[in-house]
């Protein structure tokens, strides 16, 4: 599904309401070619501030957003992969 930059920000309020900066979470890279898709690696360093190391509870990302956040955060998240 294609997204518009209002469309990420207004998800990333809606499933992530901690983040303030959410341009930041966006992928330059992808922006060049006009897609929209998530920084992933931005994403885990701030679930990692967030969360701590998840990881040593056995959680892998996907778990954890769909755990702390709930399943239309993950499904969010995954669309922009």
């Amino acid at each position: 599904m294609k997204m518009t930059i209002q469309e990420f920000h207004a998800g990333m309020k809606k499933h992530f309401p901690k983040i303030t900066n959410r341009g930041e979470y966006l992928c330059n890279v992808s922006l060049m070619y006009k897609l929209i898709r998530i920084d992933v690696m931005k994403l885990d360093d701030w679930l990692h501030q967030i969360h701590g190391e998840y990881e040593d509870e056995g959680l892998s990302m996907a778990e954890l957003i769909t755990r702390e956040y709930g399943q239309k955060a993950h499904d969010f998240v995954l669309n922009l992969l």
